[in-house]
């Protein structure tokens, strides 16, 4: 059965945020691309971010953060109407925007949530059984205080906190061998669980990624709104985000704080770009060249 809601929200509703019957659905991933790799910060990126919002076509972030870590940062309407958590494994839509899918909905606060993942007690139990099984041990953020978190991530005490304070995937530091770590990774695949290389830590979630959480949103929007046709774009840096670049339209791989890129190769009838510039930079450069061809 399918559900659905009905209203708007602000005073731009959902049917009027593309100006056109085209419109960019972009997907952003956010540590090292949307956000700077040692500040945190968006600040280079606020020119396009603010063309976006003029034009009304949405920004989804799409992070290995927790909820609570991306909440504070979705300071635009077109930011907080959708986002996906936690390398893929949530999908929150606000509560007030019209959606229909053949996905579970779960009401969770002022959202309507789709869970494509584990639940974090679950996660938590499969990792633990997998390091008695090998006798392999990582250290995760819920063995980790808010100051050892702060202190590996750069973040400050209150940020590391809304870090720890997670739903549905466990983020670990691995000093082994890489058979070890292929040891660890069959083990959690007993278990349900993938592990995923983000920009600083391993992630152990449900069978999900960032490209399907991706996919099921576009799904969504081109169920509810299809007078709008929606071209894709997918930004990041990192190799947790090759799922997502693999799902959409146009690829864009955003230089790493080194200076460096990610291996990318296109897939077939997909446009792929470089970023001139690294992280924030590169991603507010890039969009407002391409923000010019809709």
């Amino acid at each position: 059965m399918k559900t659905s809601w009905t209203n708007s929200w602000g005073p731009v509703s959902i049917e009027t945020m593309a100006t056109s019957r085209k419109s960019f659905l972009v997907f952003s991933d956010l540590d090292g691309t949307l956000l700077d790799y040692s500040t945190y910060s968006k600040e280079e990126a606020i020119p396009a971010l603010k063309k976006l919002e003029e034009r009304n076509i949405p920004l989804v972030i799409v992070s290995s953060k927790t909820r609570f870590e991306i909440e504070p940062l979705l300071d635009l309407p077109n930011m907080r109407r959708t986002f996906i958590t936690e390398n893929g494994s949530a999908i929150f839509f606000d509560e007030e925007m019209k959606i229909n899918t053949d996905h579970r909905v779960i009401q969770c606060g002022s959202y309507n949530l789709i869970r494509l993942g584990m639940a974090y007690p679950d996660v938590l139990k499969a990792l633990g059984k997998a390091q008695r099984e090998t006798g392999i041990r990582v250290r995760g953020f819920s063995g980790m205080s808010p100051a050892e978190i702060a202190n590996y991530t750069g973040l400050d005490l209150d940020s590391a906190e809304r870090a720890r304070h997670r739903e549905f995937s466990e983020p670990f530091l691995f000093c082994g061998s890489s058979h070890e770590l292929q040891t660890l990774i069959s083990a959690l695949g007993d278990h349900g669980l993938i592990c995923t290389r983000g920009g600083r830590f391993w992630h152990a979630l449900g069978r999900c990624d960032k490209g399907m959480a991706a996919r099921v949103t576009r799904e969504i929007f081109a169920t509810s709104f299809p007078s709008t046709s929606w071209i894709t774009v997918g930004l990041g840096d990192s190799p947790n985000d090759l799922s997502l670049l693999e799902t959409v339209d146009i690829a864009i791989v955003v230089k790493r704080h080194d200076g460096s890129s990610m291996d990318y190769s296109r897939s077939e009838n997909q446009r792929l770009i470089q970023a001139p510039g690294i992280g924030p930079a590169g991603w507010n450069a890039v969009m407002l060249d391409l923000l010019k061809t809709l």
